[in-house]
């Protein structure tokens, strides 16, 4: 089955149509929602000599977004040091999400992050439209909530920590393997590469006959009850086969 995201509202502008699990997502409507800016003052990274992080204006690392509470209040990682490569492992039919952290060491303008396609040495190709990269920052309408929003920021302050998240769908005929592609933050005119690899092992997951994600509210905004305050008011019951297949 496939595994949408419903607590996290990102529109895809892509030349191509994008694939199920990004077709919901409305990353238009997300870039006009108001979110909060994060700065941390306590150096996130630090176990990184100070003379490394004068040479740079940022640096990207780790983040176990699931298992991380407090997210904006803690902002803690089990790995201080620079992130050096991503890597997923995701069945045919699926699709895979990612996070990580940037950190800024100085003001900075126009941060935009990229990837191409996933090649693998065989030749097979997952063209790019099954990538998508978002930032995922903390909603002032929804609080203690995030939401996915372009990726792209123009103004950073000093010792800002931004979140990102890749999300990358394999269809389901594509050839088992490992893929490999290259994301690129690029940043006042500065560009620094991230690795990406995607195993893609033999088989598919089973499909399911509930409906599973990597976030699921506890009921519809308009289903009421107890729980009803959890879920976002745009995601409506009516809305539910928009966020799965099951």
């Amino acid at each position: 089955m496939r595994h949408i995201i419903p607590a996290l509202f990102g529109t895809l502008s892509l030349m191509a149509a994008p694939p199920e699990p990004f077709s919901v997502l409305d990353m238009e409507a997300g870039a006009r929602k108001p979110v909060k800016s994060t700065v941390q003052t306590v150096d996130y990274f630090v176990n990184v000599p100070t003379a490394i992080k004068k040479k740079t204006p940022f640096l990207p690392g780790a983040w176990n977004y699931n298992a991380i509470v407090d997210l904006h209040g803690r902002l803690q990682t089990e790995d201080p040091f620079p992130l050096e490569k991503l890597t997923m492992l995701i069945p045919k039919g699926e699709y895979g999400f990612k996070t990580f952290l940037l950190r800024t060491y100085a003001p900075i303008k126009d941060i935009s992050l990229k990837a191409d396609a996933l090649r693998n040495n065989q030749g097979n190709i997952i063209r790019k439209e099954n990538i998508l990269i978002v930032r995922i920052a903390e909603s002032i309408d929804y609080p203690a909530a995030n939401i996915l929003i372009p990726a792209e920021m123009k103004n950073i302050p000093d010792k800002t920590l931004a979140g990102f998240a890749i999300l990358v769908n394999i269809p389901e005929d594509v050839s088992p393997g490992i893929y490999s592609t290259q994301v690129t933050i690029t940043a006042d005119g500065l560009s620094r590469q991230l690795p990406l690899n995607v195993r893609v092992p033999d088989f598919k997951l089973p499909e399911t006959d509930i409906p599973m994600g990597c976030y699921i509210p506890y009921y519809a905004s308009d289903q009421g009850g107890k729980e009803g305050r959890w879920a976002a008011k745009d995601y409506t019951e009516a809305r539910q086969n928009s966020y799965f297949r099951t």
